[in-house]
């Protein structure tokens, strides 16, 4: 005999309403399941975009002032040439920048449509002689003091982002986690009372 679909709706209606506690706990582990998987992706994706730009032994970025011009740039370039810290410092131009962009935020066409060569910092990727915490930091510093330098970011400073982004995450997803439990258990709890009522 075929099922109108009045009877299929008035009867899914029926059991939704009857067993209220059953269906939000259904939703809710469905949802906190979700929203698990999709903070994880995010923090991974996120660790990735941020740290992939110190890739090749580099330990810190000077962005130049986006208004300085060539002499200008060129100072900056003599100045981390001639310190004895510095092992290699390699000049990011525009177009390259550009590149990079791209490549860090493919996926993201509201980011890619808005955003031109122009709109980006040129800057120098640096290698240090000395890569330990604190000497990096040392140049870090020196070189935010210096003219023409629009910013300094350091890898230790991203990685200090990243584990105080890491923590704030686990404390949620252990929050999620709670909740699926008590989600769990009250569909554990229902399906029980559902199947001693059957019988």
């Amino acid at each position: 005999m075929a099922l109108s679909g009045n009877y299929i709706v008035r009867e899914t209606t029926a059991n939704f309403t009857r067993n209220v506690t059953l269906t939000v706990a259904s939703i809710l582990t469905v949802f906190v399941s979700l929203a698990i998987v999709g903070a994880v992706v995010l923090v991974r994706q996120g660790a990735k975009n941020m740290t992939r730009q110190f890739e090749g032994g580099v330990e810190f970025i000077v962005y130049i002032d986006p208004a300085a011009n060539a002499a200008e740039i060129d100072q900056v370039r003599a100045d981390l040439e001639k310190n004895p810290g510095v092992k290699k410092a390699t000049y990011v131009d525009r177009d390259a920048t550009f590149v990079e962009f791209k490549r860090l935020f493919k996926g993201n066409d509201t980011m890619l449509d808005n955003v031109r060569p122009t709109d980006l910092p040129t800057s120098f990727r640096v290698q240090p002689v000395d890569k330990s915490v604190e000497r990096v930091q040392e140049l870090v510093n020196y070189y935010r003091r210096r003219p023409n330098v629009f910013a300094v970011t350091a890898a230790t400073e991203v990685i200090r982002e990243l584990k105080s982004i890491t923590t704030f995450v686990n404390t949620l997803l252990t929050i999620f986690a709670i909740f699926l439990l008590v989600a769990s258990g009250l569909l554990i709890l229902n399906t029980i009372r559902t199947a001693m009522f059957a019988r």
